[in-house]
This record gives structure tokens, sequence and C-alpha cells, in this order.
């Protein structure tokens, strides 16, 4: 005999391919996607920090390298060509930002430094020594110093008039 699982799996299939109740219900049709034309491209950041104090439309999956955005869809609701490229990089770009902004380093913002080191040692522990936990650990060592380089080397938009310096000074 089959479990009751099964049982109940066959019977289910079996009332639902029913000409009578097929006609009842209405099964999701497989879409074609469509493919326009005029699409521009969307280049990845260099960096998951680049625009990160912008407001602007994120990917979730970056395991590609540009993107496409259907301009006809903008262009349905009226929004200008020069639009769309300054809100897929810096939404503020048409009104000259960089004339009101500087971009300081960590230093500049009296930041200290993002330690590479992993903050936490694993080694005496008998369960880390298995080959999977030393892969784990390893690749954690490697994930903490990438991070560590990315946020020392990143710099933060700033409103001119408003750095420690200036704060400072008044």
């Amino acid at each position: 005999g089959k479990d009751a699982v099964s049982r109940i799996l066959n019977e289910l299939h079996t009332f639902l391919t029913k000409q009578s109740i097929r006609s009842m219900l209405q099964f999701p049709v497989a879409s074609i996607e469509s493919h326009s034309p005029a699409v521009m491209t969307l280049k990845r950041p260099e960096s998951y920090f680049d625009y990160r104090l912008w407001v602007i439309p994120k990917v979730s999956d970056y395991s590609q390298s540009s993107f496409s955005l259907d301009i006809q869809n903008c262009a349905a609701v009226n929004i200008p060509l020069a639009q769309i490229q300054a809100f897929a990089s810096k939404p503020l770009a048409p009104i000259k930002l960089e004339s009101f902004v500087v971009y300081l380093s960590r230093n500049e913002l009296r930041q200290s430094n993002v330690s590479a080191v992993v903050p936490f040692d694993l080694s005496v522990s008998k369960a880390a020594r298995t080959h999977c936990s030393e892969a784990t650990t390893q690749r954690i060592g490697t994930d903490i110093a990438k991070y560590a380089y990315t946020a020392n080397n990143e710099t933060t938009p700033t409103l001119i008039g408003f750095t420690p310096n200036d704060i400072d000074s008044l």
C-alpha cells in the first residue's frame, strides 16, 4: 500500500482533472515575455555603497552586469529621457548637485576605520575544526576584509557647509 499523503495527492489529482471540475477552475497560463526594441542599458554601480544615500530603484539581483529598462513604458507616462538617465544614476544631477556636495572620506568625517579582523575566535571550538567549518570561517574572514576595504575607501556625500570642520568653526 501507499502512504496516506500519496493517496490524498492521487485523489486530489483525479478530482481536479475531471472535466466537470476543470471547467470551473482557471489555471495560470504561461505568458510570453515581450522585449522592447527601445531599451536603455543601465550599468551596475562599481560599489554597493555608490548611491546608498540616494533614493533610487535598486536591483536586488546583482548577478547581472547590466539591466534593461523599457523606455517605452516610461514614455507612456511622459518621463523625459534625461530624467530617466538621471534617476538611473544620480537623481539630483539635473540640478547640478556637485555644486552643493563635497565627498568626504572616513578620516575627514572623523570616523575610525572599519577593522578587517574577525571580531571573534572560533578556533578553540572542536566543531569549528571540520572541513566545512574551516571553509566557512575562511569565507567569513574574507567577507569581513572585503567589507572593511570597501567601507574604508568609500566617500560620503556631504552638503557643503555641513562638514565636521565647517560645523566646528561655527
